[in-house]
């Protein structure tokens, strides 16, 4: 298998009216869960809008890259799957549920980190079965990004434009 990052710019949103919003979370949210359901969710999240900081190799940290930058990712959903193909299919479903373009990059391969990944602890369900089935009958219950929260409050017009 193979892991794809699925993401969209920041501003790949805007063009949705605010009334629409809480469909198009309750859509996105869904894509989501079937990736869940077929076992290739990995992880997923939405980017806060804000400057971002860098640290240096010596420690500094400086401001950046600044808001008027263009390319800035707004969420991102990561999938292990055994194709491209699969993986675009996945963006695809996405893009219906977001609304917007999605982005398909693969990562690069690591067995070492793979390796030592597999000697750790062992993994976690990333979604817990009582959030689960909170998910399913009613998709508000899960903030991606902060999976195990119990329910969270309708999205608010800020938080769907600054990613899932």
């Amino acid at each position: 298998m193979t892991r794809y990052l699925i993401t969209f710019d920041g501003g790949a949103m805007d063009h949705i009216p605010a009334e629409e919003l809480p469909d198009v979370a309750k859509a996105a949210r869904a894509a989501v869960q079937e990736a869940v359901d077929a076992g290739v969710f990995v992880f997923a999240g939405g980017l806060e809008r804000q400057q971002a900081s860098v640290v240096g190799t010596d420690g500094l940290v400086t401001d950046g890259p600044y808001p008027e930058t263009k390319e800035v990712i707004g969420g991102l959903v990561v999938v292990d799957v055994a194709s491209r193909e699969e993986a675009l299919n996945w963006a695809a479903t996405i893009a219906a549920g977001c609304r917007c373009a999605q982005e398909v990059r693969e990562l690069l391969p690591d067995p070492g980190l793979d390796a030592m990944l597999r000697g750790s602890a062992p993994r976690t369900e990333v979604v817990p079965d009582h959030v689960r089935g909170d998910l399913r009958a009613d998709p508000r219950a899960l903030d991606v990004g902060r999976a195990g929260v119990d329910s969270a409050p309708d999205p608010g017009l800020d938080d769907l434009r600054d990613g899932l």
